[in-house]
């Protein structure tokens, strides 16, 4: 496995939604450290079954620095997503901003304890959609635990293939007739001042929303 982008300070990598960042076997972590061993530094984590951008950085002495980098307002995490087309849906930008506990949740209550909640913002652009599904761009704004994957649920536009937060019920019929099903959310573009990193998108958004690729790059092109 090769880094994405190799700079003084940081590497980026595309990890598949095959792996865990680094919790489980197969990791990204020991992915990386049969090329280097030793510690790795991430500068952010993804679920195991969401693919895309993963930041180490080199020297942990630095690390501080670029955890002030990537909260700033102008460091955008942008993903690619692949919804349950809900009923009556209309292709117009949401702001989902419920607020939301910083932690694993499930489908019963993807907010979690209202207690625990706190401020959550994501930008939902719809791109493409067909009968069945909707594509997506989203920005992420905060960055709570499963954040995209709690408010695509609680907008009743599930993330397809997301068995937390998902309808059993639909997971289950998807399951037949989407036999390469996994969950629909990629990491596809961090933009920060070190200069814009891009994630190929996988082939499982092009195969099942055909022109995705090309619709993730003209809402790319157009976004400020």
């Amino acid at each position: 496995m090769k880094p994405i982008v190799s700079h003084p300070d940081f590497e980026a990598w595309n990890k598949p939604n095959t792996m865990s960042t680094h919790n489980e076997e197969p990791s990204l972590q020991a992915e990386i450290q049969k090329i280097r061993p030793g510690p790795v530094n991430f500068l952010n984590r993804l679920d195991a079954v969401t693919s895309g951008i993963v930041v180490t950085v080199r020297d942990p002495a630095k690390m501080k620095e670029y955890q002030d980098l990537w909260q700033q307002a102008s460091t955008r995490k942008i993903y690619i997503g692949l919804h349950r087309r809900p009923n009556g849906f209309e292709m117009k930008p949401q702001v989902w901003d419920l607020p939301l506990t910083d932690k694993t949740e499930g489908r019963k209550n993807p907010q979690g304890l209202s207690k625990d909640r706190v401020p959550s913002r994501t930008l939902f652009t719809p791109l493409l959609e067909t009968r069945y599904f909707v594509l997506s761009a989203m920005v992420l704004e905060s960055g709570r635990q499963h954040q995209i994957r709690k408010h695509a649920a609680l907008a009743r536009c599930e993330i397809v293939g997301d068995f937390r937060y998902g309808d059993s019920k639909y997971l289950g019929s998807l399951n037949s007739y989407v036999p390469d099903l996994r969950l629909g959310l990629h990491a596809g573009v961090l933009q920060w001042s070190p200069g814009e990193i891009r994630a190929e998108i996988p082939e499982f958004f092009e195969k099942h929303m055909p022109g995705a690729r090309a619709a993730f790059e003209a809402f790319l092109s157009l976004d400020p």
